[in-house]
């Protein structure tokens, strides 16, 4: 009996304190964007590191030219490697290096899980040329990932004969795009 009472107090207290007349209902339709958000730090080629050893061996290496400290998607992406072209040469250059191509070598290691090479490429396993065309996607999620590392390394290529001291510039671009 007092349950039913106390059932009773609820329900009438419940009917009457509810006002519909000052009630709004919004109603949400639409699609989820998709949303990536990475932490990555860049470093800078320095040529001034350029001996004799890095002559002999045909390229200057840089470890961590960029680290990916965090990366979190809500779907699918793909990291592409653009190489800009060398906007300064010296004066009397004659080599491979160019406004368009030139001597850019990209690998991709210490990938968490949940990164993956781009299928189809060699990124992951050895340095591979990228070119000024957009089409070099180097590292790719199978889909909606959190708190991804991963470590891009870039390698230059010196060559005897045609690499003279002067000043070079070069940019690289890294974008991340949804699929």
């Amino acid at each position: 009996m007092l349950w039913r009472r106390l059932l009773f107090v609820i329900i009438v207290q419940f009917l009457f304190s509810t006002d519909y007349r000052n009630q709004v209902r919004v109603d949400f339709n639409g699609e989820d964007r998709d949303l990536t958000s990475i932490n990555w730090n860049g470093n800078n080629i320095n040529f001034t590191t350029v001996d004799i050893s890095a002559l002999d061996a045909g390229y200057i290496e840089i470890q961590d030219l960029v680290v990916i400290s965090e990366l979190s998607s809500n779907s699918q992406i793909k990291i592409t490697a653009t190489h800009g072209g060398w906007s300064t040469l010296p004066t009397g250059y004659t080599g491979n290096k160019t406004s368009t191509t030139g001597d850019v070598q990209i690998k991709v290691d210490n990938m968490a899980s949940g990164f993956y090479v781009y299928s189809g490429s060699n990124y992951g396993n050895d340095y591979t040329t990228i070119s000024n065309s957009g089409s070099n996607h180097i590292i790719e999620t199978a889909g909606a990932v959190s708190g991804l590392t991963a470590d891009i390394n870039a390698r230059v290529l010196l060559d005897w004969s045609t690499d003279i001291t002067g000043n070079y510039v070069l940019s690289l671009d890294f974008t991340v795009t949804n699929y």
